[in-house]
Order: C-alpha cells, then sequence, then structure tokens
C-alpha cells in the first residue's frame, strides 16, 4: 500500500514525513515500556533500590518528553498532508482527464470522474493520513515490544509472535471480505451517482412528465445501494468476531503462561508484571487493526481506482504533427470502427468524401454510424482501421488543436456553464474582442 501511495502522489514527500514520525514513535514506545524491566526490577524488592532504578527513570523521562515532542510536530503535519495530498491529486488528475480522447467522456466515465475527483481523492487523501498512521502504530509497536519480550523471556516472546501469526490470518481473511465489500458498496454508489446525475439533467422531461420525484432506474439504484450495503454488513461480521477471539484467546494464554513462569520462580514479581504490561501493550494495537482494516481495504480500493483512471492512456501523439488544414476537405477510406466495450461495429468498411464548399447530409436509422462520423473526424476516437483525413491529412497526424480549432460542432446535447454567455462563447477564443464576440 505505501508503495502504491508513493506512485500515485505527485509529490508524496509529506507522506513520507508523517510515516517516519508515526514510525519513530510507535518504535519509541515500545523501546520506553522495555524501560519497566530494569525499574520494577529495582523497585518491586523488599527493600527497593532507588538509585538503581533513577537512571531508567531519568531515561524514561527524556524518552517520554522526546515522545511529546514528536506527537506536537506530527499533528501540524498531518493536518498539512491531508489538505495539500488531495489537491495535488485533484490537480494531477484534472490534468491527466484533459488529454483523454473526447469519446472517453461517456456517461458512465463522467460518473467515475466526478466521485474520483470529489469522493476517492478526498478520502484516500484522508485515509492517507488518518488510518495509514494508526495501521502503521498497531504494526510497529507490537514488533518493537516482541523484540523487547525477547530480551526479558523468550518463552513469552515466541508465545506473542504465535498469536501475531494467527491474528494475521484472521485479519487477512477479514480484510478480503471487507475489501469485497467495500467494491460492490462502490459499484452501487457510482451506478446511483450515475442516476443522480441523469436525473439533474432530465427535470425538463421528467416534470413534463409528471415524474419529477425521479425514475424507476433511480429508485432501482438506490434500492440496490442499500442492500448492497446490508449484505456487506452481515458477511463483515464473522471475521469481525473470529479476529476478536484470537485477540481475547491470546490474552488468555499470555495470562496462563505468565502465571506458570511465576507459580515454577520461572520469572520474579517484577518480571512478571513487565511481561503483562508488555503483553498488554502487545494485544491493544493488535485488536485495532479489525477497526482499521474496512478503512484500509477502502483506501486500497480507491487508490486502484484512481490509478485506472490515471493508467487511462491518452490517444497517441505524431512526433511531428501538421499544424495547419489547408483545404477544407474530408475523406473516409475503408474506415472500420468498434466502440470500446461494443460488441457490433459501429461501422463497417466505410468511404466518403466531402469535397469543399459543398454540404453533406448523414441520413440514416438510429445506431447506423451518423454521430459516430462526426467522432471520428474531431478525433474522439481513433479508427480501428482505414484512414480520416481531413483536409488531405490523416487525422492522426494533425495537432489537435489545430483540428478542432477547424471545425465547429453543435452537439445534439448542449451543456451550458451556469454563468454569462460571453463566458459561455470565450472558451472557444479566451482572447475574443468585443466585436469578434
Amino acid at each position: 500500500m505505501i508503495r502504491r501511495l508513493y506512485r500515485l502522489w505527485p509529490d508524496p514527500r509529506l507522506l513520507g514525513r508523517l510515516w517516519l514520525l508515526t514510525a519513530a514513535q510507535a518504535v519509541l514506545q515500545g523501546l520506553l515500556l522495555g524501560l519497566l524491566v530494569p525499574v520494577l526490577d529495582a523497585v518491586v524488592r523488599p527493600e527497593p533500590d532507588l538509585a538503581a532504578a533513577t537512571p531508567w527513570l531519568v531515561a524514561g523521562a527524556l524518552g517520554a518528553l522526546v515522545y511529546a515532542v514528536l506527537s506536537v510536530v506530527a499533528t501540524p503535519v498531518g493536518f498539512a498532508a491531508a489538505g495539500a495530498l488531495a489537491a495535488q491529486l485533484r490537480g494531477t488528475l484534472m490534468r491527466h482527464v484533459s488529454t483523454l480522447p473526447l469519446g472517453w467522456f461517456t456517461a458512465e466515465h463522467k460518473a467515475r470522474l466526478a466521485r474520483a475527483v470529489t469522493a476517492d481523492v478526498g478520502d484516500a487523501s484522508h485515509l492517507a493520513v488518518t488510518v495509514a498512521g494508526p495501521a502503521i502504530t498497531s504494526t510497529l509497536l507490537p514488533a518493537t515490544v516482541v523484540a523487547v519480550t525477547f530480551a526479558v523471556d523468550p518463552r513469552m516472546a515466541l508465545l506473542l509472535c504465535a498469536i501475531a501469526l494467527v491474528a494475521a490470518w484472521a485479519l487477512r481473511r477479514a480484510g478480503r471480505i471487507a475489501e469485497l465489500a467495500e467494491t460492490e458498496l462502490e459499484r452501487a454508489a457510482a451506478a446511483v451517482a450515475g442516476r443522480a446525475i441523469e436525473l439533474g439533467q432530465a427535470q425538463p422531461v421528467l416534470r413534463a412528465a409528471g415524474h419529477a420525484e425521479g425514475t424507476p432506474r433511480m429508485r432501482a439504484a438506490l434500492d440496490d445501494h442499500r442492500e448492497t450495503y446490508r449484505e456487506g454488513m452481515r458477511r463483515a461480521r464473522r471475521p469481525f468476531f473470529v479476529y476478536t477471539g484470537v485477540i481475547m484467546g491470546g490474552f488468555v494464554a499470555v495470562l496462563v503462561l505468565a502465571a506458570e513462569l511465576l507459580l515454577n520462580d520461572r520469572v520474579t514479581v517484577a518480571e512478571a508484571i513487565a511481561l503483562l504490561v508488555l503483553a498488554a501493550r502487545f494485544l491493544e494495537p493488535l485488536g485495532n487493526l479489525i477497526d482499521l482494516i474496512g478503512a484500509l481495504r477502502a483506501m486500497t480500493n480507491k487508490i486502484a481506482r484512481l490509478e485506472e483512471m490515471m493508467a487511462t492512456s491518452p490517444l497517441p501523439a505524431a512526433a511531428d504533427p501538421v499544424g495547419a488544414i489547408e483545404v477544407a476537405d474530408v475523406e473516409f477510406a475503408h474506415v472500420d470502427f468498434t466502440y470500446p466495450g461494443g460488441d457490433a461495429p459501429a461501422l463497417a468498411d466505410v468511404s466518403l468524401r466531402c469535397r469543399p464548399g459543398t454540404t453533406t447530409a448523414l441520413v440514416g436509422p438510429s445506431g447506423s454510424g451518423k454521430t459516430t462520423v462526426t467522432r471520428l473526424i474531431a478525433r474522439f476516437f481513433d479508427a480501428d482501421a482505414g484512414t480520416v483525413r481531413v483536409g488531405g491529412v490523416d487525422v492522426r497526424e494533425l495537432d489537435p488543436r489545430a483540428l478542432l480549432d477547424e471545425i465547429a460542432i453543435v452537439f445534439q446535447d448542449v451543456y451550458l456553464f451556469d454563468d454569462t454567455i460571453e463566458n459561455n462563447l470565450r472558451p472557444a477564443r479566451p482572447d475574443a474582442t468585443a466585436g469578434e464576440l
């Protein structure tokens, strides 16, 4: 997960600093617990030896001071990281999406993009700070405690290792179920988002038909989301109880072993107390992992969705693109094209020519490929086979800006920005004068 976060974020140094601070705190906390052994050994005896305990107490006080300083430093770093990471990733994602072919922007992809920019980026950056940190603590602290315990009593340390192995198995199983449930819930949430966009865009039609409250598909998407959530919660209960049982069983095993060692004079009272404290601090963060696993899997899935979107390739660009169109001539030569994910070809062996100064009407039933022709001319997609030429030049060899500067498209689905008429016109030519407008 850490490697994936580093690859995903443009500048992961904030994450690195935060996680290093968190790791230092976890290791320091485990080492401070180890100081209990010499302190208790000096104090828990018929005649306490405060002189022997003093150096360890001083070391503990200094360690606690360092821990407090690290905590104070880590808090603002965490707050800064959450906001900065979200801003970085949103900017990178929007820049990447702006390079994708226009044909990529289907209704499904637009819904996914909306969720990615709002929910996935925000949640991933927030979870990277608020969940990854505790997850690091819940992993490194028990590991440090085990190392310290080996120095006190290897038998107890081996028992802790055994508990950790069983807990890892139970946690992995719970993680797989949590990941599957989160994936299904995201699928249902994306469907709701898509229907919500559809509901907003279709309000004039729906109200004219007397269906302002929604559509059957919207209600079905909401019902599916609710049932998916319920099913995910039901499936997550069993592994949660299994993991909790492993931790509780581990605590019982620790008590039994500590009692056996003490009753058989294999450890002193001070060592027994120290071992119980160490075992408690070993089991507590392990127990917290079950509460974090759902969030960690959710973050993993969000990262995967963002990685998938960032991995979408723009249309290939020519090494030396043609920068101008000299002749208003459009030609298709034996063009085949099938929409991504489609089964049937939208165009098959289509050849046509639109000569300069003429008007060409494409006439045919719905689905016959009329819109597809215009999309290929504007290079929303690239043809699977054959050649599309504008001005005698293959559109794949033209500079995309030069191509779109020479093509005016009046879409059947018009989108107006919630702004003035002037600002709706200016995207075509931001530097236009008032007379040109």
